[in-house]
């Protein structure tokens, strides 16, 4: 993961669509991989890394890791944000910031959340404003021959002028598909369907739990769904204090989040059901004995 996400990072400073021509061409595609690039699977996987790494670095002196363990956490963490940044998917970048702001402002002290009653009013006063700030903010960090700068431009245009982000909406219509059919199939799923008038392109292949809801139905889509949600329940159950239930509720939300806005790769099952607990575990020995 180390080896390629320097690689894939290297190769999009020269070309911004490296990581999502992966996903969405097959020119050029096998030559990419040759030289260490990737994209869909590692740049979801390096999102949950990243948040996975946030308590980590907030918790460094009591974690007592050594001078060069900080270095090397704190180079991986901005590293991992960068490329997220390079990588053009505009889901990954929104989602991580959405996380980390919410790690940083909760994991301290639960009276944060009425610290931030104000800010939301002032947010809420100054909507418009705050929004295109930020977005300016986000926009002078990426590259602007790429595909995430012209959708930040997309959106900035529609708080100023009211005009349409339809690339930023591009998914809406496959999502529908998924929730179509399951309206249609709601108890065993489309896959009853096998072997008869079954069409693959009736589903919508962009939402690993919409998608396994629409193929095997209510009641397979939410065993589905409360394997995939179990190792974070695990850890927000147990008497683990208020730090540590932010850090599973915040991973956890931000997983269900991209498995149910994407499809479901084993790198991301990998960053979620094996460094997220082994993460958490070390915190949870480190901090609380």
């Amino acid at each position: 993961i180390l080896y390629t996400s320097f690689q894939t990072t290297f190769k999009l400073m020269l070309n911004p669509y490296a990581a999502i021509s992966i996903k969405t061409s097959t020119e050029g595609t096998e030559d990419l991989f040759l030289e260490g690039v990737s994209g869909y699977g590692l740049i979801y996987a390096v999102v949950i890394l990243l948040i996975v790494l946030i308590p980590v670095i907030l918790d460094l002196k009591k974690l007592r890791i050594s001078f060069l363990g900080k270095i090397f956490i704190l180079v991986l963490g901005f590293s991992f944000l960068y490329l997220i940044i390079l990588s053009n998917y505009f889901t990954a970048l929104i989602v991580t910031l959405m996380a980390i702001l919410t790690i940083i402002v909760l994991y301290r002290n639960k009276k944060m959340l009425f610290i931030l009653a104000p800010f939301a009013l002032l947010y809420i006063m100054f909507q418009k404003d705050i929004n295109v700030t930020v977005l300016d903010t986000i926009s002078s960090f990426v590259q602007t021959d790429g595909l995430t700068y012209r959708r930040i431009q997309e959106i900035k245009a529609e708080l100023i002028f009211g005009s349409r982000t339809e690339s930023v909406d591009s998914r809406s219509g496959v999502v529908n598909q998924s929730i179509d059919l399951l309206s249609e199939y709601p108890i065993l799923g489309y896959a009853t369907e096998l072997g008869n008038n079954f069409d693959l392109n009736r589903v919508g292949q962009h939402s690993y739990i919409l998608d396994t809801y629409a193929l095997f139905g209510i009641f397979l889509g939410t065993y589905s769904f409360w394997i995939m949600w179990l190792p974070f329940r695990y850890r927000i159950t147990s008497k683990n204090g208020y730090k540590l239930r932010v850090f599973s509720w915040t991973v956890g939300f931000t997983f269900m989040i991209l498995i149910t806005m994407n499809n479901l790769t084993a790198t991301m099952g990998f960053a979620a059901f094996f460094v997220f607990p082994t993460v958490f575990d070390y915190i949870n020995k480190r901090v609380n004995g």
